[in-house]
C-alpha cells in the first residue's frame, strides 16, 4: 500500500493550490516519470468547493478532489511563494476553468516526449505550434503565468509536472 498523503493534503488545501500525482506500478504513469525524470507524472489545481480542474485523458475538466482519495495516488501538495492575494487566486482559477473542454494535448506529450530523447525538453526554439489540445502541466503554469506569476521560465507548453515541484515559485505543503 502506497502512502497517499490525502488527508493531510485536505487539511492544508487552499484554492490555487498545485496538487501533483503519481501512480507506481501504472505503465502511462511510470513511462511518463521515466522520459521526463521525474518522480511525478500529473498536475493538477485546486479550485474551492472540493474541486480540482486538470486535464486528464478527457481533457480539461473538473472532478471532486475525492477522485484522488484512494490509495492508487501518490501526492503532491504545492503553493505559490510568496502567497498570493485572493484577488490573485481568483484571477488564475478563472483562466483555468477558460480552458475547460480543450482536448488533452495528445501531440504536446508526444513532443515534449521527443523532446526529452533529443536533450532538448527546456529549450524554447524548439517549441513549436501543434494542434489545439493541452497537457496537465501546460494547464496550471498557463494559469498561473497569464495571470502574472510564471512558475518557470519556459512556454506553459514545455512545462511538466517536475517543473512545478522544482519552481522557484512554488514550496512544498504536503
Amino acid at each position: 500500500i502506497t502512502m497517499n498523503n490525502y488527508q493531510k493534503i485536505i487539511q492544508n488545501l487552499k484554492p490555487g493550490d498545485i496538487i501533483l500525482s503519481r501512480v507506481p506500478g501504472s505503465p502511462i504513469s511510470e513511462t511518463i516519470m521515466g522520459v521526463t525524470r521525474s518522480k511525478w507524472s500529473h498536475a493538477l489545481m485546486y479550485i474551492g468547493n472540493n474541486k480540482i480542474i486538470e486535464s486528464d485523458w478527457g481533457g480539461v475538466v473538473i472532478h471532486p478532489v475525492t477522485k484522488y482519495a484512494n490509495n492508487k495516488y501518490e501526492l503532491g501538495l504545492f503553493r505559490y511563494n510568496p502567497e498570493l492575494s485572493e484577488t490573485d487566486i481568483a484571477k488564475i482559477i478563472k483562466l483555468a476553468r477558460k480552458k475547460l473542454g480543450i482536448d488533452y494535448g495528445w501531440f504536446k506529450l508526444l513532443w515534449l516526449g521527443f523532446l526529452h530523447l533529443i536533450g532538448k525538453s527546456e529549450d524554447p526554439d524548439w517549441k513549436v505550434q501543434l494542434p489545439k489540445g493541452m497537457i496537465c502541466s501546460q494547464l496550471v503554469s498557463y494559469a498561473y503565468l497569464k495571470a502574472g506569476f510564471p512558475l518557470k521560465n519556459l512556454p506553459p507548453e514545455l512545462m511538466e509536472p517536475t517543473d512545478l515541484d522544482e519552481s522557484d515559485y512554488t514550496i512544498r505543503i504536503a
